[in-house]
């Protein structure tokens, strides 16, 4: 499978703060704004963010699907499908999330790379079984108490397996100069919530107990500068979640000629198999590099009675 988009939209910051490893730094003064700056005349500067909805957002799918369905008698079915994927993109929500905004956006091309959706692998399987056992079955098919007892029972299971998506590191602020109305610059912190710190070493080494990754990989930039970490370059726990249940149906006739009542039980996470949410990403946060919260619930039994006529 192959597939190509043209033209998605994203939010641009035209007014962005000017850092000095960015290539608008050829052009403007380090610290300032192209609306703000000694080229403008002071009745027209604006000295905060403007953000431009622009549409010149570009990306690709390439895929590997595969898909084995078997069909048995008596209403057995067994169904896996695997996909070995990979999405790259400049520009993954629909133009209005923080996240899919440029660190810097005077280098739009620095954005590409794997879309927050993508995910390498994934494997899906959804059994339903129906056990060979009681009337009209293979085995204890007689008619006794215990055939009765063990009869039209059924199995269901969905299992499903994928790799983890990626994230993007963050800073979260930046100390850059600001250009007064008169011209002069003056150094004050001014917010670029996407900024990046610089990588310094491999983050998957030497990773401390119940860290995701090691965040003494990663570095506070210089000032004034952006950091060397590009967009979504590391990728967040993988997924691994198992449903099941069991259920019998017993013919009940005075709920009609198709009235029966279905016994249920069902176990969702049945291995209890935590899945985490994205650890923390931005640097300034005294957990940064933890997982914190689950993306699933701890094992849920639940029984049930459903009644058809």
């Amino acid at each position: 499978v192959g597939r190509r988009g043209l033209n998605a939209s994203r939010p641009v910051n035209i007014n962005q703060v000017v850092a000095a490893n960015s290539p608008a730094a050829t052009t403007f003064i380090v610290g300032s704004r192209p609306f703000n700056n000694p080229n403008v005349p002071v009745a027209a500067r604006f000295a905060n963010d403007i953000i431009q909805q622009q549409y010149n957002g570009q990306s690709t799918y390439h895929a590997l699907q595969s898909r084995l369905e078997l069909r048995l008698t008596r209403g057995t079915s067994f169904l896996a499908s695997y996909t070995f994927g990979k999405s790259i993109d400049d520009v993954s929500g629909i133009g209005t999330g923080a996240d899919d905004r440029a660190q810097d956006s005077y280098n739009l091309q620095a954005q590409r790379a794997v879309s927050n959706f993508d995910i390498k692998h994934r494997f899906v399987l959804s059994a339903i079984y129906a056990l060979p056992i009681g009337r009209n079955q293979r085995f204890i098919n007689d008619n006794g108490i215990l055939s009765a007892l063990i009869s039209d029972f059924q199995i269901n299971l969905i299992t499903t397996a994928q790799s983890g998506q990626p994230f993007t590191v963050t800073v979260g602020s930046f100390d850059g100069n600001v250009l007064n109305p008169d011209g002069s610059i003056r150094v004050l912190g001014t917010q670029i919530s996407n900024r990046r710190p610089n990588l310094t070493r491999d983050p998957y080494t030497d990773i401390p107990a119940g860290f995701a990754f090691n965040p003494a990989a990663f570095t506070l930039p210089t000032s004034g500068t952006l950091g060397n970490v590009g967009r979504n370059t590391l990728r967040g726990d993988d997924y691994f979640n198992t449903d099941f249940g069991i259920l019998r149906t017993i013919r009940f006739t005075p709920f009609g000629e198709a009235g029966n009542v279905q016994l249920r039980a069902e176990f969702f996470n049945i291995f209890n198999h935590p899945n985490f949410n994205f650890p923390v990403s931005t640097l300034s946060s005294p957990a940064f590099g933890r997982y914190v919260s689950n993306s699933t619930a701890p094992r849920v039994i639940q029984f049930a009675i459903k009644v058809g006529y």
